[in-house]
């Protein structure tokens, strides 16, 4: 990732970004060396609604933009997050490690496991096979916060914290869902906790003509620099699983007869999905729950 130049940002200016014609563009002000390579944009649709974004430049120099403050018709207070988005940021140091795998695999003629072991370990040892990145076979990475300093003149020890997986992610509740036509872009907003600490979640889809791509990041501690590939593909398909577990409760909740809730019945049970699959039961709960609502609420009218 590079860093952002002043011709960066006039290139921005006057674009399109999901509907939003960016009006204001700045480089985040940070104290790490890639600070520079983040910035904020300031957008405003046709129904002159605002919001603010956070954003980088991918390797093709296109915008990567996510973490969306959305303000509708408030443009002041769209203006100020978008000055002071940086502002009230505290810096914490992480401790990021970088774990390659390499792998070969060597057979040898041996009495037995010990001596076969100890035979390819000699020969390692004398240079005879040699790893290079044709042996590469995977990468991870940790990432862990240094703690600070108790007192004056004490030694700053690493904070033992166990790398950050989808499991951490806890109590998670679709708040909005915007679809961005032009392209082709859903967003998803959900409250959650983090170990423990409540947390807000931007979940971002885009589908391309040779498939599709995600993002996800948080408010607190950006959850995307902190989790392994792995986990976030893990934490990707819980996300999607929620969003179709809320989209269908929305649904429900909102049938006004027994009539209309019978034909989202019908929608329900033409779901083949598999994360339809993983939810079903929640859902159909939810389902019967609103249909006992409606039939008392009915048979209150035919008494009346």
């Amino acid at each position: 990732m590079r860093k952002l130049t002043d011709q960066d940002l006039k290139n921005i200016v006057g674009s399109v970004i999901e509907g939003y014609c960016v009006e204001r563009v700045r480089i985040k002000e940070g104290p790490f060396d890639d600070s520079d390579c983040y910035g904020f944009i300031l957008g405003r649709n046709s129904r002159d609604e605002y919001v603010t974004w956070q954003f980088h430049l991918l390797e093709d120099g296109s915008v990567s933009a996510y973490w969306g403050h959305y303000y509708m018709e408030n443009k002041d207070a769209a203006v100020d997050d978008f000055n002071t988005r940086d502002k009230d940021f505290t810096p914490k140091r992480f401790k990021v490690t970088i774990i390659e795998t390499l792998k070969m695999d060597v057979e040898v003629e041996a009495e037995n496991q010990e001596q076969a072991e100890q035979m390819v370990a000699d020969g390692w040892k004398n240079g005879e096979y040699v790893l290079d990145a044709g042996s590469f076979t995977g990468v991870e990475w940790t990432c862990v916060e240094c703690a600070k300093a108790v007192s004056s003149g004490q030694v700053p020890k690493e904070n033992a914290e166990k790398p950050l997986t989808a499991d951490d992610v806890q109590n998670l509740v679709l708040t909005g869902r915007e679809y961005i036509a032009g392209s082709r872009t859903t967003v998803y907003d959900f409250e959650c906790d983090i170990r423990g600490e409540h947390d807000t979640l931007q979940y971002t889809l885009e589908y391309h003509d040779d498939g599709e791509g995600f993002t996800i990041h948080t408010e607190k501690d950006d959850i995307w620099g902190r989790m392994s590939e792995r986990e976030l593909s893990r934490l990707e398909g819980i996300l999607s699983r929620e969003a179709v577990y809320f989209r269908y409760c929305d649904e429900i909740a909102g049938a006004e007869s027994l009539e209309e809730l019978k034909e989202i019945g019908y929608g329900i049970m033409e779901d083949e999905s598999p994360y339809f699959a993983t939810v079903s039961e929640r859902v159909w709960k939810a389902f019967s729950e609103k249909e006992r609502e409606l039939s008392a609420l009915e048979q209150v009218k035919g008494i009346f």
